[in-house]
């Protein structure tokens, strides 16, 4: 989504937007967050496409139960001073102003601390650090292994440190009391209140009351949010984490990822650099691409690159029909311009030899086709709507004039394993054998105990449905 202000009007990457309606009070289910600032605009992520149209505002008046959004601002521009300008000055400027507003995320006390203590006022590092342990800080291995912080170590306050991290560390396991004895795997997230808690899935009841901001399934650790960006891992043997994300970003150039129609390549074709397509021939379809005042002219409808045959191939649309070219223009055999639309993935692989693309043909038949021609799940559900949602090799159809009913495919054998037509889906959900998976190992079947869907009866309640059928729901209180 595209806004017409930007840095000029205190915008900035990771700022929190809030829609408002005409009276001026909040809109829920529209909250996004921005990613790329200009001088005169910035774009921000919005799942909901409902919500595209209306006017944001950088303070939501109430938020129940949480922090302000002012005061989340102030933290993401705390951050960027710090970690980005390298200006720790204007860091504890921002974290000053936040913590006259909201005094209850440990990991934010931890940050201020770092900053006094780069600036050498240790007694300030001190009272920030001792206020973050008593509010869900407990990483005392990053207190250890900090480099901005060796002079508050070799201070006299560093003295009780460990054991009030200790003290506070065990306070916090009290409220985990109730799930000693009950396997990680048998818990289940719930959402109460704008809270999250979990549920045991053997009998529906509630064992931790919903009281974080969220909470994760896991097998190998359960992740837990306890207020926004400050999350602890709980292992089975009651130990805990303090989680620290990597390196952050928080600048993002303007740029248009758009490749470049050129004149010079007269039988059609692509060129490629660094995997993408930098540019395509004039030949194929264009349109103007515009949001707001972001515009770019004569974008080619073109998707891609896909290596066929160790070759760079991509997906082109030539007088509103789609068909699939090489570097050089040269169309594959069984995809000559003929099909309303054309859709390569790396999940749709099948164990027998070729690729696989889903594809709409001009008769309005759907499915999937390989490089060879061969087709699979033709019409399987009447006027599909196939959704992006994957996850480690698992996909959805749904039909689109039906609000209930869907079906599974497993990519690596393109096979429906599982159907209903008894709820709607809304999400997959994954419980991984361990914690600290990146992107890709999450995509990993070998790291997934069991997979769910997050998916909604007739009535609209929302509860989990395994690949068997059966479905979880916790108890109401």
């Amino acid at each position: 989504m595209l806004f017409n202000k930007g840095n000029k009007a205190g915008l900035f990457p990771l700022m929190k937007l809030y829609k408002i309606n005409a009276e001026g009070a909040y809109v829920p289910g529209c909250d996004c967050t921005i990613y790329e600032v200009s001088e005169n605009h910035s774009r921000a992520h919005l799942e909901n496409k409902k919500c595209l149209n209306g006017t944001y505002s950088t303070h939501r008046s109430t938020i129940a139960n949480s922090e302000p959004a002012d005061y989340l601002n102030d933290i993401y521009n705390a951050e960027f001073s710090m970690f980005t300008q390298i200006s720790y000055e204007d860091a504890i400027v921002y974290y000053e102003q936040a913590f006259e507003k909201y005094q209850r995320n440990g990991r934010d006390y931890y940050y201020a601390a770092i900053a006094t203590s780069k600036l050498g006022d240790i007694k300030k590092a001190n009272q920030y650090l001792r206020h973050g342990i008593k509010n869900g800080f407990f990483g005392e291995d990053l207190l250890i292994s900090e480099p901005n912080l060796e002079n508050f170590r070799k201070s006299d306050y560093w003295n009780g440190i460990p054991e009030l991290i200790k003290k506070e560390k065990e306070k916090f396991l009290k409220q985990f009391n109730t799930i000693k004895d009950t396997p990680f795997t048998s818990l289940l997230p719930f959402q109460e209140n704008e809270k999250w808690g979990y549920f045991s899935k053997v009998d529906g009841k509630i064992l931790i009351p919903a009281k974080f901001k969220k909470t994760n399934m896991g097998k190998g650790c359960l992740e837990i949010e306890v207020v926004p960006n400050n999350v602890i891992f709980l292992y089975p043997d009651f130990s805990v984490e303090q989680y620290e994300p990597g390196e952050r970003i928080y600048h993002h150039e303007e740029r248009s990822n758009h490749p470049k129609v050129v004149d010079d390549l007269p039988q059609g074709g692509f060129t490629v650099e660094d995997n993408k397509i930098v540019s395509v021939s004039n030949i194929y379809d264009k349109r103007d691409y515009s949001t707001g005042k972001f515009s770019y002219k004569d974008v080619a409808y073109i998707k891609g690159p896909f290596l066929l045959d160790k070759k760079n191939h991509a997906a082109a649309s030539k007088d509103g029909k789609w068909g699939i070219i090489n570097e050089q223009g040269k169309n594959l055999k069984e995809f000559d311009f003929n099909y309303k639309k054309i859709r390569y993935s790396e999940e749709y692989k099948y164990k027998e030899k070729g690729d696989w693309f889903y594809f709409v043909d001009l008769e309005d038949n759907h499915g999937f086709i390989n490089s060879k021609g061969k087709k699979r799940l033709v019409n399987e559900i009447n006027k599909v709507k196939f959704y992006h949602t994957k996850l480690a090799g698992y996909g959805v159809l749904r039909d689109k004039n039906k609000k209930l009913g869907f079906k599974i495919i497993d990519f690596k054998n393109l096979k429906i394993i599982f159907e209903t037509s008894e709820f709607r889906f809304a999400n997959f959900v994954a419980q991984y054998e361990k914690c600290h998976l990146t992107f890709a190992e999450k995509e990993m079947r070998s790291n997934i105990s069991t997979i769910y869907c997050i998916v909604k009866d007739k009535d609209g309640n929302e509860l989990y449905l395994d690949f068997s059928g059966k479905a979880y729901k916790h108890n109401e209180n």
